[in-house]
């Protein structure tokens, strides 16, 4: 089965980090946020739509572009004409979230795409802030991997 689809998840982007200590049935466990379960769960219904006809059995290379909101501070215009007070495109987004626990809350979310995660052997993840208008979301790309 050859592999190979491109899909936007149109939601604002949330890291996957947000666990805490919780007594469980007189036990200590470790919780995920109730928040994030959401967000996966959302992105799964989303992508669910692109997803292949069967389980991936193979390994697969995903590629992410996470674009985060752009802050008001950036999206001011001039008022005698209208233009952006600053860049109006993309820029790199140099702050927190942390791109790796933003990836994992994209690949917790696909975890049912794949037989295991460890056919994931590669993932290329960027973190951007929106461009004036764009919306905030997640690009994702699933492919077959290149030669080693």
């Amino acid at each position: 089965m050859s592999i190979d689809v491109s899909f936007f998840v149109p939601i604002v982007p949330k890291p996957s980090n947000q666990r805490h200590a919780a007594m469980v049935g007189g036990h200590a466990r470790v919780v995920q946020d109730a928040g994030v379960r959401s967000h996966q769960a959302a992105i799964a219904a989303i992508a669910a739509r692109h997803r292949p006809a069967g389980v991936i059995d193979s390994p697969v290379v995903v590629d992410l572009v996470v674009v985060l909101p752009r802050p008001l501070a950036l999206c001011g215009l001039a008022k005698r004409t209208g233009a952006p007070l600053r860049h109006p495109g993309r820029r790199w987004a140099g702050s927190r979230p942390d791109i790796d626990n933003l990836a994992k809350s994209v690949l917790d979310g696909l975890k049912g795409w794949w037989r295991d995660d460890s056919l994931v052997v590669g993932i290329k993840a960027f973190k951007v802030i929106a461009a004036l208008g764009e919306a905030a979301g997640y690009h994702i790309h699933i492919r077959e991997p290149d030669e080693p």
